[in-house]
């Protein structure tokens, strides 16, 4: 987590950098083999490219068990997703699978070229036909976990690929546009673009957002980057989700975060549930950081109730 913290707060105009995520993920690979599960490193084909990913399984026997797939966000790694919920599913009896696609935390290093895509049930779907050829995953229980903008990745991914079994989504996101809109980005949007590098070496804040944020959705203006927002919106297609939902928020994310929560609870087709965190049980912060083990037990514990993929 040292290099991770060195990794996030660098700036991709750096080498060191991707120098700092490298390490990080050396260190999580050696951790993984004193886990006690049996794992593996995915290279999964997409699009001409490689989307990286782990497998771990609770038992060494390729028994089919259900499988949760995490798909993490903006700016969260595969490896941190262990410290979240991994541990727990795999206690629980669940093969986990992480994963990320174009624009995501290690995808900026290995492809920086392929920023975030709104049509994600692209990568997810290369994902889930690597899950289901595996055979010890039960194809029929496949789960689906988005955390932060994964909250719109795997959304998206509901709608288009009915091989998902159940969605879990903290928080649901609908419109990514809308999601931003009150963000600190938005006070960058007047700054004249020939003024960007005087800015950037004067408030190293201005040079992360930009560098960031440009690099994650492939745009080098911060008027472009919000016309890239645009893209990721789903206000049209919520009601097209069938399969069992979960929706999470914690109630101190904002307003903006819980009204896009509502907003898809109340509009999707299937079997739901909704869990608001509260600021009592240290839970309200951005996807449960102050108590993830409560979120893991909310989320396991709905998982077990559920009728995989049949109307309830």
């Amino acid at each position: 987590m040292y290099w991770r913290a060195a990794e996030y707060y660098g700036f991709f105009s750096d080498p060191e950098r991707k120098k700092h995520w490298k390490n990080s993920v050396r260190c999580f690979r050696q951790a993984a083999s004193f886990m006690g599960h049996r794992w593996d490193i995915l290279e999964i084909p997409f699009d001409g490219i490689r989307l990286p990913g782990y497998f771990f399984s609770p038992t060494e026997e390729e028994t089919p068990l259900p499988t949760l797939m995490l798909l993490s966000g903006f700016d969260g790694t595969m490896e941190e997703s262990w410290f979240g919920i991994a541990a727990h599913a795999l206690d629980d009896g669940y093969n986990v699978m992480m994963f990320e696609g174009p624009g995501q935390a290690a995808m900026c290093h290995l492809y920086p070229e392929r920023p975030f895509m709104p049509d994600f049930e692209k990568p997810a779907g290369a994902a889930v036909d690597l899950a289901i050829s595996r055979p010890d995953v039960d194809s029929q229980r496949l789960a689906l976990m988005g955390f932060s903008l994964g909250g719109y990745f795997a959304a998206r991914a509901a709608v288009y690929d009915k091989r998902i079994s159940a969605c879990v989504l903290n928080s649901p996101i609908v419109d990514m546009y809308g999601y931003f809109a009150g963000s600190a980005l938005k006070n960058l949007l007047d700054l004249p673009e020939e003024d960007y590098e005087a800015a950037m070496q004067a408030v190293p804040i201005i040079r992360w957002v930009i560098e960031t944020f440009g690099r994650r959705f492939g745009a080098k203006t911060v008027p472009a980057i919000f016309e890239k927002m645009r893209e990721f919106n789903i206000l049209d297609k919520v009601g097209e989700i069938a399969c069992p939902t979960l929706s999470l928020v914690g109630e101190g994310e904002g307003e903006e975060a819980r009204s896009q929560t509502d907003y898809f609870y109340e509009r999707v087709s299937g079997p739901k549930a909704k869990y608001v965190f509260t600021e009592e049980e240290g839970a309200d912060a951005h996807c449960q950081v102050g108590n993830l083990p409560l979120m893991s037990g909310v989320v396991l514990s709905w998982l077990k109730g559920i009728d995989w993929g049949k109307d309830a």
